[in-house]
Parts: C-alpha cells; structure tokens; sequence
C-alpha cells in the first residue's frame, strides 16, 4: 500500500487569530486643548499579539502630515491583552488640528493585524480659566443605572484625583490643590449600567461654579478642561483642612490653613508618630515651612490653635 503525502498547509498567525506581533490603540488619554500651544499625547495601547510586547512604534501625523516617529521601548514588557498608556512627544498645535496615530511596529516587526492601528483626535477643546489652584468637585447622584467616576487628569493626561463610581443617592464634595497656572481637564467617565440623567458633576472655584456636567449618558465620556489660578492658597469659606503645596515636596512647601485659625502650631510627624519639625505660623498663610534635613518619606502635617482640634494632611517629603 503507497500512502499518499498531502502538504501542509500553513496559515500565517494573523489569519489564524494568533498575531504574534499586534498592538491595538484604545484611546487618547491626553488633554483635548493645547496648553502652551502643545499637547502631550498620551495613548491606551494593548498588546493583541501573542508574544511580550517590548518595543512599539508609533506616528504621530498633524493635519495629514508626519509630525515625528516615536520608538516605545517598555521598562517591563506587556503581555498578551494588557493595556499600557504612553506618553509621546510633545506636538505644537493650534485649536482645530487634528492629529492621527499609528501603529507602525512590534518588537520591530510590522504589526500583523491593521484593526485599532489609527486613532485620529482633533483638538477642539476651550479651556475654562479658575480664579485658584484650590478647586471643589462636587457629585449628585439621582435616579437609577450603572456608575460613573469622575477624574482630573494634568497636562501629561497622568490623573491627579479620581473619585467614584458613584451610586445613586450619592452626594459627595472633594476639595483638590492643584499647580498654579497649570492645565487640567475634568473627565466624567460611565463605568456599567445605564444613565443618571438626573445626576450632576461641578467643578468651583473662588466659589464660583466653573463646569457643569449632567444628563449623564451611558457610553460617552463627558472632557472639560480648566486652568488652574495662580493664586496659590486662597482658602475658601467651607475649606477645613489645610492646603499643601507643592506635594510632594522637596526643600520648601507652603501652607495655608482654614479661615478663622491664626497663632497656629504647625508640627510634621512622621510614619511612628515622632514629632520632627514645628512651626508657629500667623494668620492663614500661605507660609514657607523649610523642609532642608528632612528625610523622605511620608508624613502627617498638623495645624492646631486654641480653638479647635485643628487639621491634617498627608505630605509627601521626595
């Protein structure tokens, strides 16, 4: 009996549904407006191939023209479906370019599988300006369906707050310090479920009611941004805990405490409660405290006078 050969057919990984080298953008994380007439985009890319992504390249195109080429090379290699957010270089832009990603390569080879290779994103947001870089966000939660956070993102689209997801009968306010004069945006994001059209997310300052976001939708993410004020530590009326900036800190931090307390002690303790520095400060500042001789670290700054049991806040001392 002669047996007969038949060849072998072998399919390509990407036609089989096992890409070796496939990266995939999500989405665009960085700010919607130029800030200083840039933007620093950042991505959420995926690793869709089977093999430990290490490298991947990625264009940056403006107005349907290469703006640069950036070789993304990974501290700890992503693994099959984990999502990275990197950040690009920096494009100069004005309000209305539209910019486009691409996906070039993986591990140096080209990617396999052209799906999720291009994201566009125009740059059409208008910031609106605080008064401080001392801001409140303030959620209502009403009616029925899934939840929603809410989240400020810097001008590297990094998050510096986040809050939620929220349920409904919810109220909630959060006070957040942020860098004078620097960009922000407030991102109202649906996480499951349905809508809370009857919900509603403030962002204030200087007691003034900057961003509205309501009607609150099930699959659309709500961006607004917002500059933060260059008055540094104007303290409002409902503010009780102490405002810290910068935090972390290294060298000098400046302090401003709630209205109404003045001749106040200022101690910093650190993780076992030691007390390693103290300060009387007058007034509700801001006041210099010298961090000079500080070890790094975590530590509890306390601001107390005779009239009360006084208030707190983390720092962190780089």
């Amino acid at each position: 009996m002669r047996l007969l050969l038949l060849p072998v057919l072998i399919l390509p990984a990407c036609v089989a549904g096992q890409a070796q080298f496939d990266a995939r953008i999500l989405g665009y994380e960085g700010l919607n407006y130029a800030c200083d007439g840039v933007v620093h985009p950042r991505l959420k890319i995926a690793n869709n191939g089977s093999e430990v992504m290490n490298t991947c390249v990625v264009e940056t195109w403006k107005n349907g023209i290469i703006d640069n080429s950036f070789n993304w090379e990974l501290a700890v290699g992503a693994v099959q479906a984990e999502v990275r957010q990197p950040l690009l270089p920096a494009v100069d832009v004005v309000d209305g370019d539209v910019l486009q990603f691409h996906i070039i390569s993986v591990n140096g080879q080209p990617d396999e599988v052209a799906d999720g290779n291009v994201l566009d994103r125009e740059i059409d947001d208008s910031p609106l300006e605080a008064s401080t870089s001392l801001v409140r966000v303030d959620v209502s939660v009403q009616g029925e369906g899934g939840g929603f956070t809410w989240a400020l993102h810097d001008v590297q689209g990094g998050v510096v707050a986040i809050e939620g997801p929220f349920a409904p009968g919810i109220a909630q306010e959060r006070w957040v310090g942020l860098d004078p004069g620097a960009c922000y945006e407030l991102r109202v994001r649906p996480t499951t479920g349905g809508a809370f059209f009857d919900s509603e997310v403030t962002l204030s300052s200087g007691g003034v009611q900057l961003i509205t976001v309501n009607d609150l939708g099930t699959d659309l993410e709500e961006r607004e941004g917002v500059i933060a004020g260059t008055v540094m530590s104007v303290v409002e009326e409902g503010y009780d805990g102490v405002l810290v900036h910068p935090n972390p800190a290294h060298g000098m931090v400046w302090v401003a405490l709630p209205q109404g307390m003045s001749n106040t002690t200022v101690r910093l303790l650190d993780a076992t409660g030691r007390q390693v520095l103290v300060e009387n400060v007058r007034g509700s500042g801001p006041v210099g405290i010298d961090l000079s001789g500080i070890a790094p670290g975590r530590y509890l700054l306390i601001g107390q006078d005779l009239s009360g049991p006084g208030t707190h806040e983390v720092l962190v001392v780089e």
